[in-house]
């Protein structure tokens, strides 16, 4: 099995936690109720700032940005702060809380429908600040699979219908979320300005894709747990080896204002998706794996994204180390021919490997094999930095992520 001990995590959680190769964790909301973020939409600089709070360890690396908010007389529960989600969702069981259901409408999820219920939208505070929040409504789904995926409880997604109304910084090297004052501060020393534009629903996106060629810009999605994804034609172009034009590159290379990235995942959205109501996936993304890499500044009210570079490239060192020794352990496994599904024989098809942190010391590979369309699933844990790891879990998905067959563990 040849895969780099170094190689990124990708950040790829899914669905299921088998590891759904098509599907990521954003919610993509379509119905009237939605308020399309633009230039003339209501801006509340007057609002209330929260006061900073300190980021999840596992953010930006397999994990997403969780919040802690509450109703009102509530007890605190964590939510996704999701740029890629135009309206707030909350965990199916507040639903005796919101009183009469308006409606039942559509959720989008790369492709795949399901349904969701409209509730008018109670009253949400992170701390003891009310958070603003343009339009009537929340709807409801079900969060066990995002449970289950993240590893610990998660009951709601912090969508545009907030996140516009503030200047949010994502710290990725100080591990802090800060709530700016964007008329007042000094944004030189934000990085590179990127424009965001309104693309009809509340969500935003930039004009420059990651491949650097002429074509659709991309979506600004932090509930997306890879680095991003391009549109079929441009990712057979970033993927070949043709003539390259100024400002464009190669897999496994991205390029976004001006700055080069190595060693990045561009997932293909599969053209056949394209025929359905998810309208995100018309056109490329970024997520947020690839915006760990940098301090991250949302300015949502001057519709500006702002990135700038971290130092070493890395959102945390800790767990990049944590993740080699991880890699490590699972090589060895192989080596003794003790890895179940895998025979020395095999070997990785191409360099698609991917890996998320399944918090806490825990670590999930998802390797697909050379000429077989299916993928083999690891889960590597310890019980603390200091103990030995071990193979909690291995189980196999078919090429749409159900999963086929799931494997004893030593």
């Amino acid at each position: 099995m040849n895969y780099p001990e170094d190689s990124v995590i990708k950040g790829h959680f899914s669905l299921i936690s088998a590891g759904l190769t098509l599907a990521s964790l954003f919610l993509v909301c379509f119905y009237s109720a939605a308020v399309p973020f633009s230039s003339q939409a209501p801006i509340f600089p007057t609002a209330e700032r929260p006061p900073d709070v300190p980021m999840n360890e596992d953010a930006g690396f397999g994990g997403w940005v969780v919040l802690d908010i509450h109703l009102a007389g509530g007890q605190n529960f964590p939510v996704v702060v999701d740029t890629g989600c135009p309206t707030t969702c909350l965990d199916t069981s507040f639903e005796p809380k919101l009183g009469k259901r308006i409606k039942t409408d559509i959720l989008w999820d790369f492709g795949v429908k399901s349904e969701i219920n409209i509730f008018l939208a109670p009253k949400l505070f992170l701390g003891k600040t009310p958070l603003m929040k343009i339009g009537p409504y929340v709807v409801t789904h079900e969060c066990k699979q995002i449970s289950s995926a993240v590893g610990r409880p998660v009951f709601g997604i912090l969508g545009m219908d907030v996140l516009q109304n503030y200047c949010i910084q994502l710290d990725f090297a100080a591990r802090k979320i800060r709530f700016l004052d964007y008329e007042h501060e000094n944004k030189s020393r934000w990085g590179t300005p990127l424009a965001l534009v309104d693309i009809g629903d509340g969500c935003v996106a930039i004009n420059d894709n990651l491949a650097g060629a002429p074509g659709p810009g991309s979506l600004v999605d932090t509930g997306y747990n890879q680095d991003g994804w391009l549109e079929a034609k441009l990712f057979e172009q970033w993927t070949n080896r043709a003539a390259l034009s100024d400002g464009e590159v190669h897999s496994p290379r991205a390029i976004l204002g001006g700055q080069i990235y190595p060693e990045v995942n561009l997932r293909r959205i599969d053209p056949k998706l394209l025929s359905t109501g998810d309208t995100h996936i018309k056109i490329n993304g970024l997520g947020l794996r690839l915006m760990a890499r940098h301090l991250v500044t949302l300015d949502f009210p001057e519709q500006t994204l702002y990135l700038k570079p971290i130092s070493n490239g890395s959102p945390n060192q800790g767990l990049e180390l944590e993740k080699k020794s991880a890699a490590k352990f699972l090589k060895s496994l192989e080596r003794q021919g003790k890895l179940p599904g895998w025979a020395k024989s095999d070997s990785v098809a191409g360099d698609r490997v991917m890996v998320h942190y399944a918090y806490p010391f825990s670590f999930v590979f998802d390797i697909p094999k050379s000429g077989d369309p299916r993928v083999y699933h690891y889960t590597i844990s310890r019980a603390s930095a200091d103990s030995s790891w071990q193979l909690t879990k291995a189980w196999q998905t078919d090429a749409m992520g159900a999963i086929v067959r799931e494997y004893p563990v030593p």
